[in-house]
């Protein structure tokens, strides 16, 4: 719902092979200029497999390339 009402942000699905693992959105906040990622979640029979460390440095190694962002601030 919130990427309906603003297109600023992205959801991506978490997945370990063809298994859906965990969910994180990432977003631009125009009044501050700041890459966000808002939401980060590995469902918990998912969780201690090192599916979330992967996806974390997957998702900002991605951020980085794509935004050309210097810094991305965490939601928590």
């Amino acid at each position: 719902a919130r990427t309906y009402v603003e297109p600023t942000w992205t959801p991506f699905g978490i997945y370990a092979g063809d298994a859906a693992v965990g969910f994180a959105m990432e977003g631009f906040e125009p009044e501050t200029g700041r890459w966000w990622i808002r939401r980060f979640m590995i469902a918990g029979d998912h969780q201690v497999k090192g599916y979330g460390t992967a996806a974390l440095a997957a998702l900002v190694r991605s951020m980085a390339g794509r935004h050309g962002c210097a810094e991305i601030f965490l939601d928590y």
